[in-house]
């Protein structure tokens, strides 16, 4: 039986995580066109933002570093946790004093943000040639 492929662009970019000598540590593949990926990126920000907020203690970091992972992989759709948080663990403390994750969910955001933008400015602006056909 012969089989096709069929190449399309689905929208889906992929970032990535290198450190200083060039070697890739992180990546994750995101649809910024597709709006659900902003929607649920918009629902989990109160999440984040307490981890940002909260003191946490190693009782508590394994349970909050699954809670991190899941929620990572909910907002791209996918389970995405050994690919991003592999060998760099959410909860690490960077140089600049920043958790991992907060790089991760601030680049989520940068990308997701203006592509659901022009979305959004697209769908209106075919909405708008639709419609204008009937108004009067």
């Amino acid at each position: 039986m012969a089989s096709t492929n069929t190449v399309i662009d689905s929208g889906v970019i992929t970032a990535t995580f290198t450190d200083l000598d060039g070697h890739v540590f992180s990546k994750f593949r995101i649809n910024p066109t597709d709006i659900r990926t902003g929607e649920r990126a918009i629902e989990s920000a109160e999440f984040f933002q307490k981890i940002k907020a909260e003191s946490f203690d190693k009782d508590s970091v394994g349970q909050l570093q699954k809670d991190i992972e899941d929620k990572v992989s909910y907002i791209l759709g996918y389970e995405s946790s050994k690919e991003i948080f592999g060998e760099v663990s959410a909860l690490t403390v960077l140089p600049d004093g920043r958790l991992f994750v907060e790089i991760i969910v601030d680049k989520i955001m940068e990308i997701v943000e203006p592509e659901v933008k022009k979305r959004q400015e697209a769908m209106q602006k075919r909405a708008d040639n639709y419609t204008k056909k009937y108004e009067g």
